[in-house]
């Protein structure tokens, strides 16, 4: 018999997965969490706000993405 993953666990994975490599391709961080999201019944914007949140409450700071966004993606 198989135990799934709780929503708790899953957020955490999200956090170390972003912690530890946190310059991977701006595209494929969209795809992954569209496809999580979507799974959850939640928007994508959902899910990254409750994902950050849950970053912050682990490590007290938020994690600043180092990888290039793409050119319409690029705050100024």
């Amino acid at each position: 018999m198989s135990k799934g993953l709780t929503q708790t666990e899953v957020l955490d994975a999200f956090v170390a997965i972003a912690r530890e490599d946190n310059d991977f391709p701006f595209d494929r961080m969209v795809q992954v969490v569209t496809a999580f999201a979507e799974k959850i019944s939640l928007t994508p914007a959902e899910l990254s706000r409750i994902i950050g949140a849950r970053d912050i409450e682990i490590h007290g700071t938020p994690l600043l993405y180092k990888g290039e966004l793409p050119a319409e993606e690029a705050v100024t």
